[in-house]
């Protein structure tokens, strides 16, 4: 494991040594604004160091729990570091997650000259694909995961699970345009700028309001809590679009026209933003896939014809069991489970 890390660190030491001391402190101090860091914890005269690791087999990190291998451990002593478990924050940069840990146990001076190079070039060398990639921001999220996001318009989006949310270079400048794959909830400060919300399948455009996106495969959908949208569709080059007010949504598939407004049909819709599982005339297929988002886990139907029964409903999600069970009662089947998270209705 310490010759896998000596050869790692030489590997990166060649990749960061055109860089100087001086960005690895311009980086750092960036990197600790993006994670709300008191800046004054970064001093060039400082001891207590800001080690900064990418997810990588250095360090792992689930639900925002941090785990510093053996290697990872290796290579920080190489450099002179030892760090005190739990000194740590998760935050994510380009939609990648990083651990920053703050104020290293100790740092050895290697010699006096090169003691703060040395945990700048780890610092480099672990985030120098991050450091040049300066492309669009995003946000994404895995199954079981959600993700609030504050943009510099001071707009809030609440990601669903497994969703992107990417926005332009120009953000909040020249536009507020931004693009989401799945489902988020948007929570858009009025501005002379429109935001724009870009899919796969159709766009919106408001200026102030509350509303949530579904944009999964071939279905979309635009609920408004508060607030007016536009919800626009391009079909074989033909341009159509609805608006909707207060409590009303829209849904469709991909190469279709929006349709009519209709009212929220439940009090609590969406629902996943308060931990429940919101289906309105929802095909037992696309909510079955919700379901597997929101628990990790795998359900398969045994009967395929099932796939179109439409089933309506609010589902507390602190037990998959009793979502199973009801799904069971209305389409008149049972279910078993499997292993390894897996499960299947006969």
């Amino acid at each position: 494991m310490q010759i896998s890390a000596i050869e790692t660190f030489h590997t990166y030491k060649k990749e960061v040594s055109l860089l100087q001391n001086s960005d690895a402190m311009s980086l750092l101090l960036r990197l600790a604004k993006e994670a709300s860091l008191d800046s004054s914890s970064v001093q060039e005269d400082s001891h207590d160091s800001l080690i900064l690791l990418k997810e990588t087999e250095f360090v792992t990190v689930d639900k925002n729990i941090v785990k510093l291998s053996e290697g990872g451990r290796n290579f920080l002593e190489l450099l002179g570091i030892s760090v005190e478990d739990g000194k740590h924050t998760v935050f994510e940069f380009f939609g990648k997650k990083i651990a920053i840990f703050l104020k290293a146990k100790s740092v050895k001076l290697l010699t006096p000259r090169y003691a703060l190079a040395a945990v700048s070039m780890v610092i480099l060398a672990l985030s120098s694909y991050l450091y040049t990639q300066l492309g669009p921001e995003q946000y994404t999220t895995e199954r079981k995961e959600q993700l609030k996001v504050s943009l510099d318009d001071h707009s809030e989006v609440q990601l669903n699970s497994e969703s992107k949310l990417v926005l332009t270079k120009d953000f909040n400048k020249s536009s507020r345009d931004v693009k989401l794959v799945g489902e988020g909830f948007f929570n858009v400060r009025e501005d002379t700028l429109p935001f724009i919300i870009n899919t796969d399948i159709a766009s919106i455009r408001v200026l102030g309001t509350q509303f949530n996106v579904k944009a999964r495969e071939s279905w979309f959908e635009v609920a408004v809590k508060r607030g007016v949208v536009e919800v626009s569709s391009n079909v074989s080059g033909k341009d159509s679009s609805v608006i909707l007010t207060d409590s009303q949504f829209t849904r469709f598939q991909k190469g279709e026209y929006p349709y009519p407004p209709q009212l929220i049909p439940l009090e609590q819709y969406p629902g996943w933003i308060i931990g429940k599982l919101a289906f309105y005339e929802t095909s037992l297929k696309l909510a079955i896939e919700e379901i597997e988002r929101h628990f990790d886990v795998t359900i398969t139907l045994n009967d395929r014809s099932l796939e179109e029964v439409k089933i309506s409903g609010l589902f507390e999600t602190n037990d998959l069991d009793n979502i199973l069970d009801a799904i069971c009662q209305l389409t008149k089947r049972n279910y078993r489970r499997l292993k390894n998270e897996k499960y299947i209705i006969y």
